[in-house]
């Protein structure tokens, strides 16, 4: 995590932890599209710690719902949401918003419910979705010489992560992998010093990242890993692309 996201998440989380009800992400953030993310996965794991013969790998699959469903089951994660939201469990129909100024992501509906995955005060780190800064890489496409309306396709590194808080030998489940991210932009034209944006992405992704991989408290590698989702932001400041040569943005 950049210290841009540290800094930022201490003023989220006042601004949503104050009044115990979570605000609409529109009303909180401004900049970058913030993209509706869906999630899916694949994970191999063994009970077998003793050599026993014959004992098959298990092959399990994981997507939104899943994640949602372990937070919902995960007292940790449930004592946070209270906390932050003031509700007892993340509704239905929720879902994943990926912000790639913070690296964050958040679980959000359509009836405004809003809640953060990571926060600095109180301290907790269900999930979040970083980007490689030092392994990005983008083109550039204007519609005329001197003109910022356009399209831009950029590629990068990533880390994934995600933990639901588990700390018995019945409930810990942990996903920590590297992958790549392709993300495609496209520009309007400005108005002033604003303009619409959109932003589409694809990921993949396996193996192991920094940390030891847990499903239901046994060790797990995943072999495969893939997100894709879309966003807009009716005005973006100029000045905030080409992305790959101004990230990360100046506090």
């Amino acid at each position: 995590m950049n210290l841009t996201k540290l800094i930022s998440s201490v003023a989220i989380a006042g601004a949503i932890i104050f009044g115990r009800t979570a605000a609409p992400a529109a009303e909180i953030f401004s900049g970058y599209p913030l993209v509706k993310l869906s999630i899916s996965g694949t994970f191999y794991l063994t009970a077998n710690s003793t050599n026993t013969q014959n004992v098959p790998l298990k092959k399990m699959t994981y997507n939104t719902q899943t994640l949602i469903n372990l937070l919902n089951a995960s007292p940790s994660a449930t004592d946070m949401l209270q906390t932050v939201t003031g509700k007892s469990q993340i509704p239905p129909g929720s879902y994943f918003l990926w912000d790639l100024s913070e690296e964050e992501l958040y679980v959000t509906n359509k009836n405004g419910f809003f809640f953060p995955l990571f926060n600095s005060s109180p301290f907790y780190d269900f999930a979040h979705l970083a980007i490689v800064e030092n392994n990005l890489i983008g083109t550039v496409k204007y519609s005329s010489i001197g003109a910022l309306d356009g399209s831009e396709t950029d590629k990068t590194g990533i880390e994934f992560y995600f933990n639901d808080g588990g700390t018995n030998a019945a409930s810990k489940n942990q996903i920590d992998l590297f992958g790549v991210a392709t993300m495609k932009w496209t520009y309007g034209k400005p108005t002033g010093n604003n303009q619409k944006a959109s932003l589409s992405v694809k990921m993949s992704g396996n193996g192991n990242g920094t940390d030891v991989d847990y499903l239901n408290n046994f060790n797990a590698i995943p072999t495969a890993f893939s997100a894709s989702g879309s966003g807009s932001i009716a005005s973006m400041p100029t000045d905030f692309q080409p992305f790959f040569t101004v990230y990360p943005p100046v506090p």
